[in-house]
């Protein structure tokens, strides 16, 4: 199955417009926390073509939909959510990601939502919930026996595509790229993506 590349904390109307036409990925992230620097509080003048996930932190169901049909969300990212809320956020047509804070045994973690979610995203401890710039210990991976796929994230920048590749997990199925390919807060560079992504998806491909 082809791997996901999903760039995240995007907010201007021109760097998402820049980023779409000049890095290509396959999906777009919005930050919906609104304790997070790249918390989008209105909606941009450009929105991309590529489905778009919101991202949200102990989310409200109502909270949820009505800013999915504003934004016209295709998925949304949801960080400490009940398992409820996940079917239910399902049910309305929604493609949902759980993501988890890496540590311990990732079978615990993700056996309450094994169910309700459509891929798991991999993160950083953080008190920010994402966009930390630190990576986790990726052999922890090797702690998850479950059948849903998921995504790594965390403190991948221009140098990881070695560390990516290392990751051999049979649900494996993509990256959630951020911090490490701004220019500023919630500004990406797209010719960096570009080349990082283009690399990327030639070395899957050889793999």
């Amino acid at each position: 199955m082809k791997k996901l590349i999903k760039v995240c904390g995007m907010r201007d109307a021109e760097n998402i417009r820049a980023v779409e036409h000049i890095a290509r990925p396959d999906l777009m992230g919005f930050v919906f926390y609104p304790n997070s620097p790249r918390c989008v509080s209105f909606v941009p003048q450009y929105l991309p073509n590529v489905p778009r996930v919101g991202v949200f932190v102990h989310p409200e169901e109502s909270i949820v939909l009505r800013i999915a049909r504003l934004f016209g969300l295709w998925g949304v990212q949801l960080y400490e959510p009940t398992p409820d809320l996940c079917e239910h956020l399902r049910l309305y047509g929604l493609h949902v990601i759980v993501a988890l804070a890496a540590k311990d045994n990732l079978d615990a973690l993700t056996a309450p939502y094994a169910m309700a979610t459509d891929h798991f995203l991999f993160d950083t401890p953080s008190y920010t919930f994402g966009g930390s710039g630190r990576s986790f210990d990726h052999s922890l991976l090797a702690s998850y026996h479950g059948r849903v796929p998921f995504l790594v994230s965390g403190g991948l920048n221009p140098h990881s595509i070695e560390t990516i590749l290392r990751i051999k997990h049979p649900r494996f199925e993509g990256v959630d790229l951020n911090s490490g390919f701004e220019a500023k807060i919630a500004i990406k560079e797209p010719t960096l993506l570009r080349d990082f992504i283009s690399r990327l998806r030639n070395a899957w491909e050889i793999k």
